[in-house]
């Protein structure tokens, strides 16, 4: 394994925020404390009742075992490629900036190109499929593809023990947000299938900056634990739920009449 840099001069590690854990500046393993189980409650509780709100009011049919290992395997692969894309910044963010600095910026990245990567491997393998009709589907699809996904990325954040704690809190995190993201989705899909491009183009954006944000907010407040992040988290996971339900409400009304 390459042989890492020192994190920060002595001079440069006053400069560096009181905020941020001592652990994590001198790239040891963080403890959890109350915000980190307050960021994790946010981040599953809506996902499992919109969950619960789509399989209640959907059929929910059966894929095979071929369709689960494609989506779980595609999210290993959307993890690989992701990661690939977004080693060069990570190194470069470390170079201008140090270790610590370098990751809080990065997250941001990460979680766009992330995201944008599970985003490509849905629509260019599943997007027209025949059993893409229904909004449970693109739950199950994107909760697969995450599931893929944060086993790779968990797998290459074994080799930076500062990590292990987000490793750690982003697997209910991303499969939480995969739930959220799905709704966004699955009407882009239904906007094009009624030939509306623009509102297919402004929901499938939606899912991306929904997904991407909340991931992003979510890890910045694993490292800065403050109320402030925290608040940050909820309001914008509180305004993507309730955006979610209206959209599914609207389509289940429409269904009835």
């Amino acid at each position: 394994m390459l042989r890492q840099k020192p994190f920060l001069s002595s001079a440069r590690q006053k400069t560096l925020p009181s905020a941020l854990p001592t652990n994590f500046k001198q790239g040891k393993n963080m403890q959890p404390n109350l915000y980190h189980y307050l960021n994790l409650a946010c981040a599953v509780v809506p996902a499992i009742c919109l969950f619960y709100y789509i399989q209640k009011n959907e059929f929910a049919q059966t894929e095979s075992p071929r369709t689960i290992l494609r989506l779980i395997r595609g999210g290993i692969f959307s993890a690989i490629f992701a990661y690939l894309i977004a080693l060069p910044l990570y190194f470069l963010f470390r170079w201008l900036l140090g270790f610590p600095y370098s990751v809080l910026h990065f997250f941001p990245a990460s979680a766009a190109i992330g995201e944008a990567a599970k985003l490509f491997f849905l629509k260019k393998s599943f997007w027209h499929s025949a059993h893409f009709n229904h909004e449970y589907s693109s739950l199950l699809y994107m909760f697969l593809i995450s599931a893929g996904y944060i086993a790779a990325e968990n797998v290459l954040c074994i080799f930076y023990p500062e990590l292990s704690l987000r490793a750690l809190l982003s697997i209910p995190a991303q499969l939480g947000v995969s739930v959220v993201c799905s709704v966004f989705y699955f009407n882009s899909k239904l906007y094009e299938n009624h030939g509306s491009t623009h509102r297919r183009r402004f929901h499938l954006f939606l899912g991306w900056f929904s997904a991407s944000v909340l991931n992003t907010v979510y890890n910045l407040t694993i490292f800065w634990a403050r109320a402030e992040f925290f608040a940050v988290f909820l309001v914008f996971m509180a305004v993507s739920f309730l955006f979610a339900m209206y959209i599914m409400r609207q389509q289940y009304e429409q269904k009835i009449k």
